[in-house]
């Protein structure tokens, strides 16, 4: 392999006939890939509710310097958003990075959102909700990144390297990953299709869980991998 660290931070489970894995690569620009990975062992449909996210660590100054649709409110079209921990930024800015360009698999909502209650008390949560419909035999993976930012130009002149999988291909971000598994990636396209673009994980907990929403106590950054 060239650049970078890989990470395999959830040992490959069966759950519920679904054989699941949670991948981090870290390339030495200071961005961090995740690739959740589910196979469908069964021999029938298997619906999934995958949930995504963490805490980033920026506590009550946390707000949303930017986004794809152009403004600093997190809409749910956004692909990618970035946020901080407000100026003079004590934390690093952050770039998430949720899909790609194109026909691709987007989050169905959001119930944590960076800047606001989250519910607990604290507003440096972000959490997604993805839907995935998976048929037997079949695998289905979701890949997100976070860019960890020197200053928020920076942040905003490196989103075009998350466009599609060409450009993510092109600025080394796909580095293990074959043709074969980029093409089960339903969260990414290798080009820009006709949709067009709606008008970031250093110290970020990943938290997947399948069938069911369970709450969140405290600031627990642990990883967590279940299906109820």
């Amino acid at each position: 392999m060239g650049a970078g660290t890989f990470l395999n931070t959830i040992t490959p489970q069966d759950i519920g006939g679904i054989n699941t894995s949670l991948d981090y690569f870290f390339d030495n620009n200071r961005i961090a890939r995740v690739l959740a990975t589910f196979t469908n062992t069964t021999g029938s449909s298997q619906g999934l509710e995958v949930l995504y996210g963490g805490d980033l660590g920026s506590d009550s100054g946390t707000v949303i310097e930017n986004s794809s649709s152009g403004d600093n409110v997190f809409q749910q079209s956004d692909r990618w958003f970035i946020s901080s921990d407000t100026a003079p930024f004590d934390d690093p800015i952050l770039t998430f990075v949720r899909y790609g360009l194109g026909n691709v698999e987007v989050a169905l909502d959001t119930f944590a959102i960076p800047g606001t209650d989250s519910g607990n008390g604290y507003t440096d949560y972000f959490t997604d909700v993805w839907n995935l419909t998976i048929g037997a035999g079949e695998t289905q993976r979701l890949m997100w990144f976070v860019q960890m930012n020197e200053d928020l130009n920076t942040a905003l002149s490196e989103t075009t390297k998350f466009d599609d999988l060409t450009s993510l291909s092109n600025a080394g971000l796909l580095e293990g990953l074959d043709a074969t598994t980029q093409g089960e990636i339903v969260n990414w396209s290798s080009s820009p299709q006709s949709t067009p673009e709606p008008s970031i994980l250093f110290g970020l907990g990943a938290l997947v869980l399948l069938g069911g929403v369970t709450k969140r106590k405290g600031k627990d950054k642990d990883d967590h991998l279940e299906k109820e």
